[in-house]
C-alpha cells in the first residue's frame, strides 16, 4: 500500500494559491505560495528518501546494506522534515492572516 500524502499536500495547497490570487483573499496569497513551495521542496526530498526505505523490503539480512539504507534515508529525510515543517508553519500563517484580517476574533 502506497501513501500519497506529499502529492496530495501539493495539490491541496496549489489550488487555493491560484484562487487566492484572483479573489478577495489576495492578502493570503503570499503565505499560500510559500506553503506550496515548501511542500514541493518536501516532495522533491521524498523522491530521494523513499527509495532507501522501499529497498529495505527486498534487502537480504545484511547489516551493512541495511545501515547504508537507513543512512541514506536520514540524509534525505531531515531536509524533507524541515521542508514539511516550514510548509506547516506557512499554512498556519495563511490561517492566522485570514482570521485576523477578517476581524472574526
Amino acid at each position: 500500500m502506497r501513501h500519497h500524502t506529499s502529492e496530495a499536500q501539493v495539490i491541496i495547497l496549489f489550488i487555493p494559491g491560484v484562487i487566492f490570487l484572483q479573489s478577495s483573499f489576495r492578502q493570503v496569497a503570499l503565505p499560500a505560495h510559500v506553503a506550496t513551495i515548501f511542500a514541493v521542496i518536501g516532495l522533491i526530498f521524498t523522491v530521494f528518501a523513499a527509495p532507501a526505505v522501499m529497498s529495505i523490503r527486498t534487502m537480504e539480512n545484511n547489516e551493512i546494506l541495511l545501515q547504508k539504507a537507513f543512512d541514506k534515508f536520514q540524509f534525505w529525510g531531515l531536509p524533507r522534515a524541515i521542508a514539511k515543517l516550514c510548509s506547516f508553519i506557512a499554512c498556519v500563517w495563511v490561517f492566522t492572516k485570514n482570521v485576523f484580517n477578517a476581524k472574526i476574533l
